[in-house]
């Protein structure tokens, strides 16, 4: 990972993840989060190293990130899928069994959303509540505590939970 100044055309640091393929980055306020198969990490603007969650054992499938850091992030190990939470500091919140790796996750704050199929499981991960839509789902967004989007392929539905 190379981090620049815009006004030079050289990086002025590289980080380099030697066990690890990198498939995203994003800025969550200054901290730059690297996100690869078998770990994450947060990097400060200078390229030090905040935090770091390495999985050994676990293969990452799927993560996404609200606007103030909060992470959720869906992995596997001995083909038991696993959904975990994670602050804006890395800090483990909650960690919750699937049945199996959803195609969609999203997060805000504390509220999850994710699905298996043509179910939605919705909440704070220790009281999800399941919702059953009718089409096939292209992705779900957490609008608020209380509702989320379900986005089909050519259409959306805003959903209230109880």
């Amino acid at each position: 990972v190379m981090i620049f100044d815009i006004n030079k055309a050289e990086p002025y640091q590289t980080i380099e993840f030697t066990e690890s393929i990198i498939f995203d980055t994003e800025f969550v306020g200054e901290t730059l989060n690297v996100v690869g198969d078998n770990r994450i990490t947060g990097l400060s603007r200078n390229g030090d190293s905040e935090w770091n969650q390495i999985y050994t054992d676990d293969i990452l499938n799927l993560t996404e990130c609200d606007m103030d850091g909060n992470r959720v992030v869906v992995s596997e190990n001995n083909n038991i899928p696993k959904l975990k939470t994670y602050s804006d500091r890395g800090k483990n919140k909650k960690e919750v069994d699937l049945e199996k790796i959803p195609d969609c996750v999203d997060i805000l704050d504390d509220i999850v959303v994710f699905n298996s199929g043509r179910v939605v499981i919705f909440g704070n991960p220790s009281k999800l509540e399941k919702y059953i839509t009718s089409m096939d789902i292209q992705n779900l967004k957490v609008t608020d505590k209380k509702s989320f989007v379900v986005v089909y392929n050519n259409s959306l539905e805003f959903v209230n939970a109880k």
